[in-house]
């Protein structure tokens, strides 16, 4: 009952910012640009997410050995594919750490290594992105027509800079506010997350982790590019780096399902500062994401036609 009282509250933030985002946009001019993209553009984006599996197996595989376990590279892959489908079949943008954490368990890990590997995974991904936001806020604050807007990229880039922060120092956090941790939740919070300073900062894979992870965020990038160029958006690549990573950011915000809402309103918002109408905007982040409920059919097959034992993993300390 709670869940779906989540799901059905998400779904409503979801049209709620729709309906906002209609206030300001054509959503009807945004719908006849996806209509009439260019096909070879989109076959284009679709080749590109052969490397960007791999790219993204190989960091899936790079942060595990970071974690102390032997995780082949093969095994990373038919994660990635299988946990992109069940991306989209899940209520929320969980479900590839759901499959991952709960696969690995059936094959002999333990339980909390496994939910603690997902979580360390999905904050390295956010630790990347924030070095790469970080790494061009200098031009970014150059394209930024007032104050207002650099004020709001610099918000942004704390508040995330914070959040990490925060994850990373809990443990220190715990020593200063020893009464915040005599909590159940608290205690198990400060466990999952011990392993993340090391990870990001202390294993000789710590520099690859941050590598492999900012290449995946720029090909991320690249695939909206191309997506942009289906839709006859006359932008450059290096504009879109500036920008995109920071909606993206903020996309992040779990307030909606899958980022539906929340990445469309972070584009008509961003987007235009480098002369993308907001109606383009939007259409360029509806399209993104079809292209990531595409990215989950091959997923299904996979999921179809491997055994278990395909799935299986050596996993060490």
């Amino acid at each position: 009952m709670k869940n779906s009282m989540q799901i059905i509250a998400k779904l409503l933030v979801a049209a709620i910012l729709f309906w906002l985002i209609g206030q300001f946009v054509d959503l009807g001019e945004a719908a006849t640009l996806i209509f009439a993209a260019d096909t070879t553009w989109l076959v284009a984006a679709a080749m590109l997410m052969v490397p960007f599996a791999l790219i993204e197996s190989v960091r899936w595989t790079v942060v595990m050995r970071a974690m102390g376990q032997a995780f082949p590279f093969r095994a990373s892959l038919i994660y990635t594919l299988v946990g992109w489908f069940f991306n989209n079949v899940s209520p929320a943008n969980t479900g590839q750490d759901i499959f991952r954490a709960v696969q690995m368990t059936r094959l002999g890990m333990d339980k909390g290594l496994a939910i603690k590997s997902v979580i360390i995974f999905r904050l390295a991904s956010f630790w990347s992105l924030l070095l790469l936001v970080v790494a061009t806020l200098p031009f970014a604050l150059s394209f930024a027509a007032s104050g207002r807007n650099q004020i709001t990229l610099l918000v942004i880039v704390v508040s995330g800079c914070t959040l990490l922060g925060f994850a990373v120092c809990l443990d220190f956090v715990r020593q200063i506010l020893p009464a915040v941790f005599a909590r159940d939740l608290p205690i198990k919070l400060l466990s999952l997350l011990k392993p993340l300073r090391s990870v990001l900062f202390r294993s000789r894979q710590s520099v690859q982790i941050g590598a492999i992870g900012i290449v995946v965020h720029l090909l991320r990038v690249l695939i909206i590019f191309v997506l942009a160029l289906s839709l006859g958006i006359q932008t450059s690549y290096g504009e879109l780096v500036l920008f995109v990573p920071i909606a993206l950011l903020v996309a992040m915000i779990p307030i909606t399902l899958s980022d539906w809402g929340t990445r469309e309103a972070a584009f008509a918002f961003f987007l235009p500062w480098i002369a993308i109408s907001a109606e383009q905007a939007v259409g360029v982040s509806v399209l993104f994401g079809i292209y990531r409920i595409f990215n989950g059919l091959p997923g299904a097959i996979v999921w179809l036609a491997l055994e278990k034992e395909a799935y299986s993993v050596t996993h060490q300390r």
